[in-house]
């Protein structure tokens, strides 16, 4: 068997297109991006995430890794993976904001903690809600449906093909901010 370099090229482009879109993912995404854990291990996620994911994945034949249109697809595959990851992580966001607007309200807006998630004090009610939130994900399965959303995030918006536009990042825009109108929503007294 004689290996030339279009055949290694061929195999790393396979698993170099997934790694970016799953890397961007693991960026944003809840629980994953988490300060807390170290980059090796969101590494070494990202790769075996990707490595899972691959035989899934159509890569175009005329895609090159060193090539303008491919630096193109690149940063586009981290976009998206990225866009995914922070849409639920604005859900997370909602929880908090919510529960910052009941603490202010209440009175227990003094009763502050240090959120090493994100380098600042938050309301220990938001950090109640934050946490509340995040187990009712584990426990309803939402870290394997987003798993599955980004999988079939390669069917529905295939590597190299569909370009990330305006309407696109307009509407990940749009929906945080009906998640942010939720949160408040949530938080006023009724």
């Amino acid at each position: 068997m004689v290996l030339t370099a279009a055949d290694v090229s061929t195999w790393v482009g396979r698993l170099w297109w997934p790694t970016l879109r799953v890397g961007g993912f693991v960026l944003a995404a809840p629980i994953a991006s988490e300060n807390t854990i170290p980059r090796l291990v969101k590494i070494v996620m990202s790769v075996a995430l990707a490595f899972l994911m691959s035989p899934m994945v159509q890569v175009p034949a005329g895609l090159s890794i060193f090539s303008g249109a491919g630096l193109l697809a690149a940063v586009q595959e981290v976009l998206v993976g990225v866009s995914i990851g922070l849409v639920v992580q604005l859900a997370f966001e909602a929880l908090i904001f919510a529960g910052q607007s009941i603490s202010l309200s209440m009175g227990l807006g003094f009763a502050t903690l240090v959120d090493p998630q994100r380098g600042a004090q938050t309301t220990v009610i938001g950090q109640m809600f934050m946490i509340m939130g995040i187990l009712a994900y584990l426990a309803m399965n939402g870290h394997l449906v987003l798993l599955g959303v980004l999988a079939e995030s390669f069917h529905t918006l295939p590597i190299g093909s569909t370009p990330v536009g305006p309407d696109f990042l307009l509407s990940v825009v749009l929906w945080g901010a009906h998640v942010f109108e939720s949160g408040l929503l949530i938080a006023l007294p009724r």
